[in-house]
């Protein structure tokens, strides 16, 4: 077993293994028995299964990134990497090939306010809605790990290409730049990350966005999302008043 995913009405379970296949469960309703649906690799040579994720209405299968050539491919069947299942077509649909590479684990990521899955390779992020790719964000570099935030927000771990270091980046994808880079020390790197997205509280106001990330070396390390105030004047002072007058305006802020 190398992915595993629920869905958000606990209706669909998915279990993906080393070998490019993938499981889909349905729980049992009063007038039926549990459903399981057995989706086959149509690769030669399949790619185990890196990520899963539940959808508005369908499930995104992300497979390994490997070093197969496309331009070899002896036919269109042999290319998978990144497709998606309409699950309200019912648990016979085909996936749905969406783009011929894949991802390493931990480099994908779903975006519940747009439904799209946001994939990191080398050349940058990319974004899959179910039914087409979408745009892509030029960070470059190994990528380790990739966590969305609320708000808009990416969470992006990879390799510095001149001197190999990990470096953490949050990238505001609204507002198209980076709002948080930093570097790890060296001979450190990523071992896992989780995010939490900051919900909306009782006052209709946001809560703040978390993301702990352990490293190689046990150490546990927890950013804390600033508040709209304390961000702006982090900009004022490194007189990016273009950028701070964005994101006020993103916020609501009044300037």
């Amino acid at each position: 077993l190398t992915a595993l995913a629920c869905s958000m009405e606990n209706e669909f379970l998915a279990c993906g293994f080393a070998d490019g296949h993938v499981l889909i469960y349905r729980s049992p309703t009063t007038e039926s028995q549990t459903i399981v649906q057995y989706i086959k690799p149509t690769s030669s040579s399949p790619s185990g299964i890196s990520g899963l994720f539940f959808g508005s209405g369908c499930l995104f299968i992300c497979r390994e990134e490997s070093s197969f050539d496309p331009t070899k491919a002896e036919k269109v069947d042999d290319l998978e990497g990144i497709s998606s299942i309409d699950l309200k077509a019912g648990l016979g649909a085909e996936p749905f090939l969406l783009d011929e590479r894949g991802c390493a684990h931990g480099c994908a990521t779903y975006n519940s306010s747009t439904n799209e899955i946001m994939v990191g390779r080398s050349d940058g992020v990319y974004f899959y809605s179910a039914e087409d790719r979408g745009g892509a964000v030029g960070i470059e570099g190994e990528k380790k790990a990739v966590g969305m935030l609320s708000g808009g927000y990416i969470l992006i771990a990879s390799i510095d290409s001149k001197n190999r270091r990990t470096a953490i980046d949050i990238y505001d994808i609204k507002n198209k730049f980076i709002a948080f880079h930093w570097q790890l020390p060296e001979g450190s790197s990523i071992a896992s990350i989780s995010c939490r997205e900051g919900k909306a509280n009782s006052n209709e106001e946001r809560e703040k966005n978390l993301a702990y990330v352990l490293t190689n070396q046990g150490s546990l390390l927890l950013l804390k999302e600033k508040d709209i105030t304390s961000k702006l004047e982090l900009l004022y002072r490194k007189n990016l008043y273009p950028i701070a007058i964005m994101l006020a305006n993103a916020s609501d802020y009044d300037i």
